[in-house]
């Protein structure tokens, strides 16, 4: 489990590192997506972020087994302004088999100065 802890409203990167037995898994021709939800019994639906290669994830390695999810600022600027606590998890999808390679938590700070690009 990778807890992480970013502020609303702001740009977020998170660098996956994904292996298999120790070795790189080579992502060619591999599905990865990214969600976020306020609990995880909320529906896929409900998400808060979802994201997915071409939209919010690149790979920036293949055969490094190596991808980046960044959350943007219209990600998380709806958020209340208080703490939240977004659990969070990658998955993989090899033809028709799905693994869950990462997960863990997302904590959202309020900010304090909100600044439009």
């Amino acid at each position: 489990m990778t807890d992480f802890s970013m502020k609303r409203g702001d740009t977020f990167l998170i660098d996956h590192t994904i292996t298999s037995g120790g070795a790189a898994f080579d992502l060619t021709g591999k599905s990865l997506r990214f969600v976020a939800k306020r609990s995880v019994a909320d529906a896929d639906s409900a998400a808060v972020i979802v994201h997915t290669i071409g939209a919010g994830i690149v790979v920036t390695n293949a055969t490094g087994g190596l991808a980046r999810t960044t959350i943007s600022p219209a990600d998380t600027t709806g958020l209340p302004a208080l703490a939240q606590a977004l659990a969070w998890e990658l998955q993989l999808t090899d033809g028709s088999n799905v693994y869950s390679v990462d997960a863990g938590t997302l904590l959202v700070s309020p900010d304090v100065a909100v600044t439009s690009p």
